[in-house]
């Protein structure tokens, strides 16, 4: 299985506090939000992709949120 890429979009499918779990091209993934919460059935964006030996990290944000 692929990872996800930066830029590749989904749905929040659990509320992100920080942490939950999103869906991207199908696939139930392990994702924080950039923010402190990201409600479920919210579009998400991944804004990073981290590996390391003890799995995959996924940072994702709402692309629609509004920034100051």
């Amino acid at each position: 299985n692929s990872l996800p890429r930066v830029g590749a979009t989904g749905e929040a499918i659990t509320t992100l506090r920080p942490s939950g779990f999103v869906r991207i091209d199908g696939r139930r993934l392990d994702a924080s939000a950039e923010s402190d919460l990201i409600d479920s059935g919210t579009p998400i964006e991944v804004i990073s992709v981290e590996t390391d030996k003890f799995g995959c990290a996924l940072a994702v944000h709402d692309p629609c949120m509004i920034r100051a």
